[in-house]
């Protein structure tokens, strides 16, 4: 319904739109301006006590901009509706409004967005390339039953796959630890499946599971499961040692990171067929690292090469039987990548890959094109944030002997860094200030690979990998953030232009070879939590459920004590039992602080007039029109569609 409401459902993305209908659009604003306005920060900054900031000129400080709402707009694409329940719904409703929408993968926007306090959606998070080999089997890892269905939820596959006798999954071995967990034997060794599992400690590999760098779907007789890997992120620019060329189905090409364990597909070549690779896989649709594919080419006595048709000596891994335009068929290259910066005027980026030869060139010999949403004119621009704001563009004929001037703005080439952020024992205050890439937990690890040099107690928790006594990029720091333990990487990652112009390297969740419904998912979760997390939300939150609580005008004490339970997860009076589990937003401790505070029981305050709950206007018209008025007389007045409300008994509907 707030999909319908805010307009939010069927959003799609900017290059979904110009791919599939050769158009240039931009995805609907009304839900990322109304959820900031309405439901969780305001329009004006504000202090703990509710009071609104202001800035030396004495102006309110507003919250978000209309740059703020284009960018989480697009965080708000993908977003539709579930088929029809034919034997719950009435035959007169179109949609299907009893499931929550689900997120059509293709259709959202794959690019960085800026959060409201001036980083990334996505900080925080670990790197794709540095999860552990084999994260199925690691902590973290989630399975979820499938039941008889063949097809993952969370995964995008064809809808076509369901029928295909060819479809083949990966099963694991009955001696397998895997196996093990998710059939959950009993002593006559018959399987009772889980709904849900999620690892707590590590397993071991076994037979085919150790040839692997992830899975999708598993398979048990006629039961499957789907593998969920704990969220990640890909930052945008890479050197172009780390980079590959990868090319689909349809001759697009594009650089992928090496060592991103579920990139594209193997292709090996032989030398009577030169650039007409072979693909293998172990079960249909698997995706590997680039080091993966060259292994198994190199087993099978062949190589990699530059692609240019792909052909599948296994009927298992031909996915060209799919009619689907939506679904992407990656393999890797041995051709060499880069990546550039196009700088528009007002100083948004857009990526630009350069897999092998020019931008956006024809392949002379083999007519491979770039992946539009990603050639040099491409129109998906992001929000970076320039260091001290200095950005090149055509006002300063683009400020860098490493820029070009064109119709679109400068297209720069770019320095790519990954520099060790501490080489000392910082401060809780500096990690959280300078450390925004994460990493995974280093228990997921093999036991001898990461050493905790701290103890278990100390508020900064440092990892160390065991072959190392100071502080490198491998080493992990661990904070407690709102209450949760995160790992963050010693690490700082910023792309410079020339020696003039940088920016800290954004991060993004989805892929552009593999984008999953999966990392959507991940990605709405990141975007909630930058609402969440908004310094404004505790009083502004505070202050509505005061006012719905009974009281108008509530005094800045009042709300500073409602805010301060909302933050700390804890309220504590005298003679009573402590509400609250200690957690930021948690509502029974927020609740209680609503209805115990003195403001909400002094009895010396009912006698005042200035103090109480004042109705909404919107809630008197509504029950006036309701209650009282004839249809005509409504009608005279425009407020038809309440006296519409009430005859139909459709209290909860809305007009448009």
């Amino acid at each position: 319904m707030m999909g319908e409401m805010l307009s939010f459902v069927g959003s799609r993305s900017s290059a979904y739109v110009l791919f599939n209908e050769n158009r240039e659009s931009r995805p609907d604003e009304n839900f990322s301006r109304e959820i900031m306005q309405l439901f969780s920060i305001g329009i004006y900054m504000l202090n703990q006590d509710g009071s609104i900031q202001y800035d030396d000129n004495g102006s309110p400080v507003p919250s978000y901009d209309n740059t703020d709402i284009q960018t989480l707009a697009r965080a708000w694409t993908g977003f539709t509706r579930h088929n029809r329940r034919g034997n719950r719904e009435g035959y007169d409703q179109q949609f299907n409004r009893l499931d929550p929408m689900h997120i059509e993968s293709v259709r959202r926007d794959q690019f960085p967005k800026m959060d409201l306090m001036k980083g990334y959606i996505g900080d925080t998070y670990p790197l794709c390339e540095d999860l552990p080999e084999r994260q199925f089997l690691r902590i973290g890892a989630e399975y979820r039953l499938l039941g008889s269905h063949p097809l993952p939820i969370l995964h995008s596959e064809p809808t076509d796959w369901e029928n295909l006798n060819s479809l083949m999954r990966f099963s694991p071995s009955p001696d397998s630890a895997l196996y093990n967990l998710l059939c959950n034997p009993d002593g006559s060794g018959d399987c009772h499946f889980i709904p849900r599992i999620k690892l707590k400690e590590n397993l071991d590999c076994f037979g085919d599971e150790c040839e692997l760098d992830s899975i999708r779907v598993v398979l048990f007789g006629d039961v499957y499961y789907e593998y969920i890997r704990p969220p990640c992120v890909e930052l945008s620019f890479y050197l172009p040692e780390e980079l590959s060329k990868v090319v689909d189905k349809w001759d697009m090409a594009l650089c992928l990171h090496k060592k991103v364990p579920d990139g594209a597909m193997a292709s090996c070549c032989d030398q009577t067929s030169e650039k007409i690779a072979s693909n293998y896989c172990e079960f249909t649709a698997e995706r590997v690292s680039w080091e993966t594919s060259d292994s198994r080419c190199k087993a099978k006595g062949f190589h990699m090469c530059d692609v240019k048709n792909i052909q599948f000596p296994d009927q298992k891994c031909d996915l060209h039987k799919s009619g689907s335009n939506e679904y992407f068929e990656f393999v890797w290259s041995n051709a060499t990548c880069s990546i550039q910066a196009r700088v528009d005027s007002d100083g948004v980026v857009a990526l630009v890959h350069n897999p092998s030869l020019g931008i956006n060139d024809v392949y002379p010999e083999d007519g491979q094109y770039v992946l539009d949403r990603v050639n040099a004119t491409n129109p998906n621009s992001f929000k970076v944030m320039w260091t001290d704001f200095l950005y090149p563009s055509t006002s300063n004929q683009c400020g860098s002997d490493e820029c070009e001037e064109t119709r679109d703005g400068c297209l720069c080439n770019v320095t790519v860094d990954h520099n060790v952020a501490f080489t000392a024992m910082p401060s809780l205050s500096d990690i959280q200030a300078k450390l925004k890439i994460g990493s995974p937990n280093p228990e997921s690890f093999d036991p001898a690979e990461y050493t905790l040099v701290t103890t278990k107690r100390a508020i900064i928790r440092i990892y160390q990998q065991t072959d190392e006594d100071v502080f490198s990029k491998n080493t992990i720091f661990s904070i407690k953030y709102h209450g949760k333990r995160i790992f963050l990487k010693n690490i700082v990652s910023s792309v410079s232009i020339g020696t003039e112009f940088s920016f800290r390297n954004p991060p993004r969740f989805m892929s552009f070879t593999s984008p999953e419904g999966r990392d959507a998912a991940y990605e709405t979760d990141s975007v909630l939590d930058n609402y969440l997390y908004h310094p404004n939300t505790p009083p502004f939150v505070a202050t509505r459920l005061i006012q719905r609580f009974g009281h108008s005008n509530p005094s800045p004490r009042y709300i500073s004590i409602v805010s301060t339970a909302f933050k700390s997860g804890v309220y504590d009076i005298k003679k009573l039992p402590t509400f609250g589990n200690g957690e930021y937003g948690n509502l029974e401790a927020t609740v209680a602080a609503v209805l115990l505070d003195r403001e909400a029981v002094s009895f010396a305050l009912d006698a005042d007039p200035s103090v109480g709950s004042l109705r909404e206007v919107s809630h008197d018209m509504n029950h006036i029109v309701i209650l009282l008025l004839p249809s005509s007389i409504a009608h005279i007045f425009g407020l038809r569609q309440y006296r519409d409300y009430r005859d139909s008994h459709l209290l909860n509907s809305f007009p448009s």
